[in-house]
């Protein structure tokens, strides 16, 4: 999907009716104030911002996402980074590793609060395959698509919802 029909299809936390999600974008995304000195793009920013908002005590960074773990070591956010685990509440993951061959095993490592992080900042890469995929699981019942990123959920308590958002 390009960006221009991105943002023609997508909405701010005025078009979200899931009050996880308004929380989500309201005191986290849409914060302005704790980064505000800080020089960093809109991605590193988004990034930064989810970690602020979901504090997660252990992280999992899987295939080709060295540039988000240089980003969360680099950053004032000290969590836990943890490969010996077979839970995490946050999953970070290249678009290019979650396949329909590998959602599964991406999945396993969630629980019932984990977010999961997907990086599409690849140029080379056609996302649209990738968000029907994730829209279609039906493990997953949130996908919040935000052109660069998609985060998702496993929340038992969550009505399958997916939404296109801006940053």
């Amino acid at each position: 999907m390009n960006y221009f029909r991105f943002l023609i299809k997508s909405t701010n936390q005025h078009g979200v009716h899931s009050p996880f999600v308004f929380n989500y974008l309201t005191k986290g995304i849409y914060q302005r104030k704790k980064y505000l000195n800080k020089r960093l793009g809109k991605t590193d920013l988004f990034l930064l911002k989810t970690l602020d908002y979901f504090q997660p005590s252990s992280i999992c960074f899987l295939e080709n996402t060295d540039a988000v773990k240089k980003l969360v070591r680099d950053s004032d956010f000290n969590k836990v980074i943890d490969k010996q685990q077979h839970l995490y509440d946050l999953v970070v993951a290249d678009a290019k590793s979650v396949t329909p061959e590998k959602l599964e095993s991406f999945l396993r490592f969630f629980h019932n609060d984990s977010i999961g992080i997907i990086d599409k900042r690849n140029k080379n890469f056609c996302s649209t395959s990738l968000d029907t995929l994730l829209e279609n699981h039906a493990d997953i019942t949130l996908v919040l698509n935000f052109y660069w990123f998609s985060l998702i959920c496993i929340r038992k308590e969550q009505l399958k919802e997916n939404f296109f958002l801006r940053m």
